[in-house]
């Protein structure tokens, strides 16, 4: 569990002010998700997996990335189908 920055900071090369701020991700799409649902009155989860390392450029490979977002995917299931079941 970790900050994400929400944007484009990772293309302006400010690594090093994120990492003092406790960022460990960037991600584009969280943040127009709760936009979206605090317009709506919904609520909103955002689970992340990680597939590349900015500073190293370590990358999964395509299967990796098939099998965690998959594993992913049934996690978000699980939570959804636990929430509704309240």
């Amino acid at each position: 569990i970790s900050f994400l920055s929400a944007g484009s900071d990772v293309y302006k090369g400010q690594f090093d002010r994120m990492e003092k701020m406790g960022v460990l991700a960037v991600e584009m799409e969280a943040a127009g998700l709760y936009g979206v649902a605090a317009e709506h009155g919904g609520r909103a989860l955002t689970i992340v997996t990680v597939s590349d390392h900015i500073r190293t450029g370590e990358q999964t490979t395509s299967e990796e990335r098939e099998r965690t977002f998959t594993d992913m995917v049934e996690v978000a299931l699980g939570a959804i189908l636990k929430d509704t079941a309240r």
